[in-house]
């Protein structure tokens, strides 16, 4: 049963983005994790293999952040991040050619791929058929943000049409969340983001033709809800249409919803807005990840409190946050062997957060998030065989894939053919934060 009389006070966290909205007045901070805590120690060059434990990519005497990955046609990964070695924050980007980390026209020096006056955060990195990394981002300002696009045409970084923000493009009327890129079949970038609207936040997609255009006439929010939508994941079906899910926030908790465009409307595939959507349970259901099997459906991972005591108000006990998953099938959206329900896949004493997706070749589900069962932030990764959840590439009594001393957080993963699991995360262990790969075999 859904607690009741449970104030909820709307407040959100995606990546290193808080907002909040107080007595009417909503404000955002783009950093918020050890902000005022830039060490600058000598740091020797990029690792030479990302198969080596905790690869480290970044190396620089700014605080690298934010990765994200994306594997290109062989099998071979991009990460960009976000990095304040110039002084404000940039994008950087560098991708394994096979031998090292290499970087392309500049894109982890410097200015790298932003190179802007103002401050540039939450990449998200995809790639072209043709093995071309297009790269989205924040720019700007709390309440003067927008989301910029650019592309690797092979010599060059390449503006992708104008600036995006709500409720069209060019500018914005309050604050954006962290984008969400996806490629169409034409390898057009679609985005996905949410934005403070004035009233609530809304979740919103727009695709690059000759200009930034909606999906159908209207312009408005996908979720179609009175309520606020927040926390978009975005995937391309063979179709080239898109699914988007997002985190709604109801009266009593927040659940997971998602939708399917037809080519001609957007349809749910979790129920009618303000029902229990796929998350359906008790608890707030937060940061879904979404990706998409062979035959076209659609696996669902996010983090849930449901495991917490309620009250009047929420008691948090620890491990209160814990790691869930459904997968959609013929029959629903169903659980792998408790993936949804109790401890869900993480199963931890700790606190588990901020999942990272994707499935191998057979539609089978890996899992990476951040847990401080240990005391510090580790990554953790689990994989579905077909029958049970196994932890993968490190015990995670042990302390996982990261299993250092510092803070690891923020995992971003990939899968390639082969069922190799790449993972990317932010780590201080060294002092300063810095990118790691890892390659999982």
């Amino acid at each position: 049963m859904k607690p009741t009389q449970r104030r909820h006070v709307p407040f959100v966290m995606v990546g290193l983005i808080v907002c909040s909205t107080i007595a009417g007045t909503t404000s955002c901070k783009g950093f918020t994790e050890e902000d005022n805590a830039y060490h600058k120690p000598q740091i020797p060059g990029p690792a030479p293999d990302p198969v080596a434990s905790a690869g480290e990519i970044s190396s620089n005497p700014g605080a690298s952040m934010q990765p994200s990955i994306a594997l290109d046609s062989n099998g071979r990964p991009a990460v960009a991040w976000m990095d304040r070695t110039p002084g404000n924050l940039e994008i950087y980007l560098r991708y394994w050619d096979g031998q090292s980390w290499q970087e392309l026209g500049g894109s982890a020096s410097a200015g790298g791929i932003s190179s802007s006056r103002a401050d540039s955060w939450a990449p998200a990195v995809a790639f072209t058929s043709d093995d071309k990394p297009v790269v989205a981002w924040l720019e700007g300002s709390p309440g003067i943000t927008s989301i910029l696009i650019r592309r690797w045409n092979g010599h060059a970084w390449q503006t992708v049409g104008g600036p995006l923000g709500h409720p069209d493009v060019a500018g914005t009327r309050g604050n954006l969340q962290t984008p969400v890129l996806a490629l169409d079949l034409a390898g057009n970038p679609l985005v996905a983001w949410s934005g403070w609207t004035g009233r609530r936040w809304d979740s919103f997609l727009r695709r690059r033709g000759g200009s930034w255009l909606p999906f159908g006439q209207a312009s408005g929010p996908v979720s179609g809800s009175d309520r606020s939508s927040v926390h978009p994941t975005l995937v391309v079906d063979r179709r080239g249409h898109p699914i988007i899910a997002w985190s709604e926030i109801l009266p009593d908790n927040a659940e997971i919803y998602a939708a399917r465009w037809t080519g001609a409307r957007w349809e749910r595939i979790s129920g009618p807005p303000g029902g229990a959507g796929i998350s359906a349970n008790a608890g707030d259901s937060k940061l879904p990840k979404l990706a998409l099997s062979r035959n076209g459906e659609p696996t669902v991972a996010w983090m849930d409190d449901t495991s917490a005591r309620f009250g009047k108000r929420k008691d948090y006990v620890r491990g209160s946050w814990q790691i869930y998953l459904r997968s959609r099938t013929a029959n629903g959206w169903q659980q792998l062997a408790g993936s949804a329900s109790g401890q869900g896949i993480s199963a931890t004493r700790g606190e588990s957060r901020a999942p990272a997706l994707a499935l191998d070749p057979l539609g089978n589900p890996y899992v990476a998030w951040q847990d401080n069962t240990r005391g510090n932030d580790e990554i953790l990764l689990s994989a579905w065989t077909g029958t049970a959840w196994r932890e993968t590439c490190g015990s995670h009594a042990a302390g996982g894939l990261s299993a250092n001393s510092g803070s690891s957080g923020l995992p971003a993963l990939a899968v390639d053919t082969s069922g190799s699991a790449y993972v990317a995360w932010n780590d201080n262990t060294s002092g300063n934060y810095e990118i790691h790969v890892k390659r999982c075999d």
